[in-house]
């Protein structure tokens, strides 16, 4: 039988992660339903700066997106927008310059793309008009901006027999165009670059890079597919496109750091899981990846080491439990010129965070760590389990107090070969002290001892 084993420490880190928080400045509070899916109402969020460098925050709810000035949590102005045909009420929405681009996977009252122009803010927003090109995009559940290009790339509408994605030229933003089209079998979602384009593929359970330089023939330029995969929902590229993050929106399938130097050989490196075991959306910044992870929140994880991710800051803006369900927070958006993360729940409320890059903690977190060892330790909050797997193995994380009593169960289940990162976040009725944490990877058992700072 091949041995599997979890990290071995070879040599001493001296980690150069900050540390930082995530604390709550406003809620601010919309209307929301109750149907067979739970509640539901609010959905995506974005964001805008204006010229004065006034943060806003832009979120879906029903029937309408709103708009929010960050600072206290005021709204300013609301648009009505399709609101027929979905339980979930998706919508997506997205900024250029001064213009917010909203989609729906609804219909209605103003379905389509719709164009509103911000820069009359705090005052209000106009609305400009919605284009449908010629009636085949009325339904649309994602949408994305090239930020050097001046194009909109939207999943198709799957309701008028399409699937793929549809190009739309904005150069002049009031008056969108269809362009191109790519035939990309279950598309889910997508993130635009400098003409080139990162395609989720969902229940395709595939990942694709493609060049779109030609709009009219569009270029695949890489693709990763495996039978492993759960439902392939979210990819979002590094600043310099040599790497990629993906999402598969499955109950224990991982977020998973792609090394894409080279598009004909696309490996993976390290692998996160959050506390709830199921992630949404993940957004690039430099060095760190922010997610909409459900029931988890907003959580922050350092990818310095593709290898070894590390989870460096959360809020959770669903206490009421940790469910690998589609409840808490949609949509996270941390794209904002005063240092705020705009967080989307599902039960009609905007959280607006203060993410302060330098935070103080109790406990250090330039802490050294040590290769395959829990970081940090002591911990305040929350601790980083490492794990490495050679073959696929049940794996189960535990933690027990000095006297042998489960504490608790961070994570049971079935992993495949790689690195990964565990957070654990003990529940607030854990108390301050030392904790023995047993650590089982099929039949390898080791133990670490944690103390537990409050």
């Amino acid at each position: 039988m091949k041995r599997i084993y979890g990290l071995v420490t070879l040599l001493l880190l001296v980690s150069a992660l900050a540390a930082q928080t995530l604390t709550l400045r406003h809620v601010v509070n919309f209307p929301f339903t109750t149907n067979s899916l739970g509640d539901v109402g609010t959905n995506d969020c974005g964001g805008w700066t204006d010229s004065a460098g006034v943060d806003y925050a832009i979120i879906g709810n029903l029937d309408h997106i709103a708009f929010v000035r960050a600072s206290d949590g005021v709204v300013l102005d609301t648009v009505q927008l399709a609101s027929l045909g979905d339980g979930y009420y998706h919508r997506a929405i997205v900024t250029v310059g001064h213009y917010c681009y909203a989609v729906n996977e609804m219909y209605g009252k103003r379905e389509g793309l719709a164009t509103i122009d911000l820069r009359y803010l705090p005052d209000s927003v106009h609305y400009v008009g919605n284009y449908t090109a010629s009636g085949t995009m009325i339904r649309c559940h994602e949408l994305d901006a090239d930020r050097t290009r001046p194009y909109l790339y939207m999943e198709a509408d799957e309701q008028l027999g399409q699937n793929g994605i549809e190009i739309v030229d904005i150069t002049d933003p009031e008056n969108p165009n269809k362009v191109g089209f790519m035939s990309i079998p279950s598309t889910h979602d997508m993130t635009a670059r400098n003409d080139t384009v990162w395609v989720a593929e969902g229940y395709a359970k595939a990942f694709s890079v493609w060049d779109c330089a030609d709009k009219g023939n569009p270029i695949l330029l890489g693709r990763i597919t495996s039978s492993t995969f759960g439902y392939a929902h979210g990819i979002f590229p590094s600043d310099d496109g040599k790497f990629f993050f993906t999402t598969e929106e499955t109950a224990n399938k991982t977020v998973k750091v792609w090394d894409a130097h080279d598009l004909n050989n696309i490996t993976m490196r390290g692998q996160y899981l959050g506390v709830n075991n199921l992630a949404h959306n993940v957004y690039v910044m430099g060095d760190l990846l922010v997610f909409s992870h459900y029931t988890a929140g907003v959580t922050i994880v350092d990818w310095n080491d593709p290898d070894n991710l590390v989870e460096i800051a959360s809020y959770d803006t669903h206490p009421q439990n940790n469910v690998a369900n589609f409840f808490g927070t949609w949509g996270a958006f941390p794209y904002t010129a005063n240092g705020f993360i705009y967080a989307s729940n599902f039960d009609g409320k905007l959280f607006i965070l203060d993410w302060d890059r330098n935070g103080a903690v109790a406990v250090d977190a330039g802490l050294p760590r040590q290769a395959g060892h829990c970081w940090p330790n002591p911990m305040v909050s929350m601790t980083n389990v490492p794990l490495q797997l050679t073959a696929a193995a049940p794996v189960k994380v535990v933690a027990y107090d000095l006297a042998g009593r489960l504490v608790e169960t961070i994570f049971d289940g079935q992993l495949d070969a790689g690195n990964y990162t565990l957070p654990w976040h003990p529940h607030p009725h854990v108390a301050a002290g030392t904790y023995h944490l047993r650590i089982s990877i099929g039949s390898n058992l080791r133990t670490e001892t944690l103390v537990l700072q409050r």
